[in-house]
């Protein structure tokens, strides 16, 4: 007689045990995705990575009330993470702030250091009576239309599946929790990469039929530091219309 022994995943064996797990959920939102290969919750294919290097950012609104004594943003936060020089091009956190000028764009930080390698968060974190952001805002390389982060209008935060893990932290991925309406079928990948080879792996992929759907995948997926987690869409068919998709995902950052 043989016995098989079921091993808990690790992500049930650790978490709520120890103050030192951060407790993380990462959110794609897309209310009309009409392109193809687009990452969930961004405008575009993918954030841009400075890839062993880093740059400085500029932000800018669509609208003049994000600005100081506006009804808008007034300020915003940069959660992401920069490439050391001086330490192997390790991957390491860094926050900066930035006044906003609504549709001015602004070259300087008004705390913290200005120079990223890739955006993890953009958020609001001072506002007027209008207590969200009315203007799209957008993070570029800059002097240069890359987009590196996005905060669409009304909504205050951004909402790009989209992850960087610093150096020396792991992040342990569970579930993917999906609601989606697709007009048109498409299969969402979920990728991860190499922050310092640039090496790509799809790790999952998951069928998006043209109806509503509501998924929870399993993928118990470990992602390693200097690494960055990323969801994209890959349209089976033609275009038609529009599709609706919210994703998260159960994770833990050790």
């Amino acid at each position: 007689m043989s016995i098989k022994i079921e091993k808990e995943p690790i992500y049930n064996q650790i978490k709520d045990t120890s103050a030192a797990f951060e407790n993380l959920t990462i959110l794609g939102l897309q209310e009309s995705l009409t392109t193809n290969l687009t990452t969930v919750g961004f405008t575009d294919t993918q954030p841009i990575i400075m890839f062993n290097s880093t740059t400085a950012l500029q932000v800018v609104s669509t609208s003049t009330d994000d600005a100081a004594g506006g009804i808008g943003a007034q300020k915003i936060r940069v959660s992401g993470l920069y490439s050391d020089a001086g330490d192997n091009n390790k991957y390491k956190p860094r926050v900066a702030e930035f006044a906003m000028n609504g549709t001015t764009t602004v070259s300087s930080a008004s705390s913290g250091t200005n120079l990223f390698s890739i955006i993890n968060k953009v958020e609001m974190v001072d506002n007027g009576t209008g207590n969200c952001n009315q203007g799209d805002i957008k993070v570029f390389r800059t002097g240069t239309t890359n987009l590196m982060g996005f905060i669409k209008a009304l909504y205050s935060k951004s909402h790009a599946f989209f992850f960087g893990v610093s150096d020396s932290k792991t992040l342990l991925i569970k579930d993917l929790h999906l609601s989606c309406f697709a007009q048109t079928a498409c299969i969402i990948k979920i990728y991860t990469q190499n922050l310092i080879t640039g090496a790509r792996v799809l790790n999952t992929q998951i069928l998006i039929t043209d109806t509503t759907n509501h998924i929870n995948h399993q993928v118990n997926l470990k992602i390693n530091s200097n690494f960055v987690v990323f969801a994209h869409v890959s349209n089976l068919e033609t275009i038609i219309g529009s599709n609706f998709i919210t994703m998260n995902a159960s994770t833990l950052l050790i």
